[in-house]
Formats: C-alpha cells, structure tokens, sequence
C-alpha cells in the first residue's frame, strides 16, 4: 500500500489468494510511518501502555506501528509518501519487501499544500470582510460571528477560527465545507442541483465522512493548482457565506 504526501491511499496491491485484511494492514502500517514520519516499526514502543503516544494506533482510522512500512523519499531526501507491506506472517520479510519497494530514489514531486500562514492570511480576510458588511448594515450582527476552517490538498485541518459566539455546531459544518472544497475540487455551492436524490452526483455527500456540500465552500488556488480547501459557517444567509470564502480564497491567491 502507498499512501501520498497527504496521507491518503494513492495505490495498494493484494495478490491472489491473500485474505483481504492485509490490505487495511498494509495501508495502517503506511499511514502510521507517513503521519509520525518515521518507520512504522520505531513507532511501537510509543504506543505501549504507559508511554507518551499510547492509544495513538486507535486514532485515523487504525494506524498500524509494526513492522513494513517507510516513507518514500525523492532526491532531495524530502519525504513524499510512504510504502506498507503486510501478509507474509513476518515481520522481518514485511521490512526488507518493503526495503526493496523504497530503495531507489523517487524523482523530486514537491507537494503543494496551503501553509499556515496562507491559512491565517486567509481567515483574517473573511473575518474583516465579515466586520465590513456587519458595520455597513449588510448583515446582521450575528453574521460576524464566523467560522472558519482551511484544510490542505489532503482535506487535513490546517487551520480553524471560530469567532466569539460562534455557535458551536459550525465548527463541524465549517470543516466538512472545507474538505468537500478539497476533495472535489470545485466551488461547492453551484453543486446542489447535483446532490439531490436522483441527481448524477447524489450521495457524494455521504463520502468521506460527510461532506457539508453547499454554501461558503471553495477550493484554495495558488498558481493554478488545488492546495486546500476553505469552509465558513456565517449564521447568515447562504450569499454571504460565499462572498466570506471567496474573499479567503482571494487573499491566498494574491498572497501566494
């Protein structure tokens, strides 16, 4: 199993006749070693009852810390992925079939990602121009009252902002935009003739954990490419929400 530079299964191979728990094996094992970015076997010892990690093999979906699993690295040594093998009974063969899988240097494929400075660049835009449209009378005072959340081209939480009786129910509805944003890559509001039950793409919103597929979600954009995704919850009306997350997305744009 490969995961990618953002954690998620980019291709896994089961041979015939092997029984069908070695694939989540293997990919537990890869996500453990790309997510601590360090073999997966060095991460046991973390996880044991008493020690400082224990209980973190429960967490993404069951990480697997045990032998074959390392992280695929290009010419720049930078890690870019990482390899898990599973289902010969042996760890020692997991390790060296999977030594084998990342010995020879990948070519540089840097990962393009929305940062942590983008992200807060980017919420402090959708925060004033929340106080902008309050204090012009656009918007009621509640509509200043933003949520926030950016994710990376991963659709991983890299940011979160919830103003100050923000309602709490939008934290959740704020992430679920932003990962929908990511993951499909487009404006997500001008999908919901498409969601509706007997539409092509209905159901897409039950994917992934679930999706928040309507208004104030929009893919981030540097030069071209998708490296993140933006969700806001406004308690305001559904245009606004929008306006709220372009104005995010426009300041990440122009930040770059």
């Amino acid at each position: 199993c490969i995961v990618d530079g953002n954690g998620n299964t980019k291709a896994y191979y089961r041979m015939d006749g092997s029984i069908r728990i070695v694939t989540s094996y293997a990919c537990g094992k890869a996500r453990a070693a790309w997510l601590t970015q360090m073999p997966s076997l060095n991460l046991y010892p973390y996880i044991l009852p008493g020690a400082s990690m224990f209980s973190a093999d429960n967490i993404d979906n069951q990480l697997v810390p045990y032998n074959g699993a390392l992280l695929i690295r290009d010419t720049n040594n930078r890690a870019i992925a990482a390899f898990g093998a599973s289902g010969s009974y042996n760890g020692a063969v997991d390790v060296n079939v999977t030594a084998v899988a990342v010995a020879s240097p990948s070519p540089v494929n840097p990962i393009l990602n929305v940062n942590l400075a983008q992200a807060l660049a980017g919420t402090q835009a959708a925060i004033t121009a929340a106080q902008a449209l309050t204090s012009g009378g656009l918007i009621g005072t509640r509509g200043a009252q933003v949520t926030v959340a950016i994710v990376d081209a991963g659709a991983n939480l890299v940011s979160l902002f919830r103003g100050d009786g923000g309602a709490v129910g939008g934290v959740d509805a704020a992430i679920r935009k932003a990962k929908a944003a990511a993951s499909i890559r487009v404006d997500v509001s001008g999908l919901t003739a498409f969601i509706q039950p007997g539409a092509p793409a209905y159901s897409i919103q039950f994917t992934n954990g679930g999706l928040v597929m309507n208004s104030g979600a929009v893919p981030v954009m540097v030069n071209g490419k998708v490296v993140g995704g933006i969700g806001v919850f406004a308690e305001t009306d559904t245009a606004t929400e929008n306006t709220l997350a372009q104005a995010a997305a426009g300041a990440i744009a122009a930040g770059q």
